[in-house]
């Protein structure tokens, strides 16, 4: 047995129409919708607002590492381990004096 499947315009309905599937998604929900060139317009309008090129995840985290790379201005500080700083007490004692 064989199955005919013909899909319209969810506007117009109308048979001899070509059509083109839409996903329109907001925080809300998420609507699909098969539309004709008439009345997809206004939803092509908004795609062509959008940019065709995104940047990549490449693209924004070294954008982002570029930004959050610290600058060092002034004088830095050093790390002395503990054993250092006690070697340096000892070595640095004045002697007793009787």
């Amino acid at each position: 047995m064989a199955e005919l499947k013909i899909t319209v315009c969810d506007h117009c309905g109308a048979l001899d129409r070509s059509v083109r599937r839409y996903t329109v998604i907001t925080d809300r929900r998420s609507v699909r919708l098969d539309l004709c060139d008439e009345h997809a317009g206004p939803l092509d309008t908004v795609v062509e607002l959008i940019p065709e090129s995104r940047p990549t995840v490449q693209e924004i985290s070294a954008a982002l590492q570029s930004v959050a790379e610290p600058t060092v201005t002034g004088p830095t500080a050093t790390v002395t381990p503990v054993d250092e700083i006690a070697a340096r007490k000892r070595n640095h004692r004045p002697k007793p004096t009787h």
